[in-house]
């Protein structure tokens, strides 16, 4: 039997959703998502990571970024996907939603661009930014050599994870300091060490400030070569 849409007036088979209208109406009136014109995110201007929620997300592809940031918006009752194009830092996507709605899968679809707001991830501004966490001062006769490598071990730290890395060194009376960005980085070094030397290590802690109302200490590691 043809139905009356109290909206447009066409004759249609069939009404949707809690005002009874017809598909064309639905899809004009309900957003299936609430969806933006424009997205605007942060991604950092050195490594391509981007912030989603509050958190640091790996680039590891154009689709991957955008879907990550599409998920943001996602509802358990409506399938979502899209197709983009880039223009420059800008995405231009195809958002295409589908729910179910009186037994009937109705698509609904929304244009829309992303724009990445330029910055610098923690990682990268730590990097650029000579921070180190930790000190390994390097005593004794150590081969030159083996020291060399050891850099070359800590260059691949970084490679796998740029929050893992040597930010200065500083050549002293009888060895080095070596300082480093996290206590990961610290113990991969010394391991390195041992691996080659006899090493004869000693831990200790330097106050350096204070945050929030706590004291802040920076691990200092003597490493004497046996």
């Amino acid at each position: 039997m043809d139905k009356f849409c109290p909206r447009c007036g066409k004759t249609v088979d069939k009404l949707f959703g809690p005002r009874k209208v017809c598909i064309d109406c639905f899809r004009d009136t309900q957003d299936f998502v609430e969806l933006p014109d424009e997205i605007r995110f942060e991604q950092c201007s050195v490594c391509g990571n981007y912030r989603i929620n509050n958190v640091w997300k790996d680039f590891e592809s154009d689709e991957k970024l955008v879907f990550d940031v599409l998920g943001q918006y996602e509802k358990e009752e409506v399938e979502m996907g899209a197709s983009f194009r880039r223009q420059g830092e800008v995405y231009n996507v195809n958002v295409v939603m589908e729910r179910e709605v009186n037994g009937e899968i109705v698509r609904q679809v929304k244009e829309l661009e992303m724009i990445p707001e330029k910055t610098q991830c923690m990682k990268c501004s730590r990097f650029h930014g000579g921070y180190f966490e930790a000190i390994l001062q390097i005593r004794g006769k150590i081969n030159q050599d083996i020291f060399g490598n050891m850099m070359e071990f800590a260059g691949g730290k970084t490679a796998e994870d740029r929050s893992n890395f040597v930010s200065n060194v500083e050549e002293k009376h009888g060895g080095y300091d070596v300082y480093v960005s996290s206590m990961n980085m610290l113990r991969s070094l010394l391991e390195f060490l041992k691996e080659h030397h006899g090493v004869e290590e000693k831990w200790s802690k330097e106050l350096v400030g204070q945050k929030e109302g706590q004291e802040v200490y920076r691990t200092v590691v003597s490493a004497r070569i046996l």
